[in-house]
């Protein structure tokens, strides 16, 4: 039920989200909680984090966010050409200038880092995304 009905509201539209280190911590604090809850497990039992999701047989929130945006990026560029999501995924701005100072990740930005986190070559991210299966 957590599963089906919890997590799929939880993560909707998560594909297209651009994610940054505060949010997966707070995406993770309340997925925790859930399953602490479910598993009643209490904070005096001493299971570490690392642990709950395995007695839950599931995985971190984090592989499920990447699985997810992984999963639309092989759909969006399997796509036809003429598609708008595929059109905005490679467009590039002709125009505009960026603000000094630290700058706010892209989403082009964070499938990099993800790839990278994978050991995926992000260069050869239309090869890897070829194959349907892989």
């Amino acid at each position: 039920m957590y599963v089906t009905v919890v997590l799929t509201i939880l993560l909707y539209g998560c594909e297209t989200w651009t994610l940054y280190r505060h949010n997966i911590r707070k995406l993770d604090q309340f997925y925790m909680r859930c399953l602490r809850r479910i598993a009643h497990i209490q904070w005096k039992d001493k299971v570490p984090n690392t642990e709950v999701p395995q007695i839950c047989n599931l995985t971190g929130i984090e592989v499920l966010l990447m699985t997810a945006q992984h999963r639309w990026i092989g759909d969006v560029t399997r796509m036809e050409d003429t598609r708008l999501p595929k059109i905005t995924f490679y467009s590039e701005l002709e125009h505009g200038t960026r603000s000094h100072g630290g700058q706010l990740k892209r989403y082009k930005d964070m499938l990099k880092m993800n790839m990278r986190a994978c050991n995926l070559p992000p260069n050869e991210l239309e090869n890897l995304t070829a194959d349907r299966s892989s």
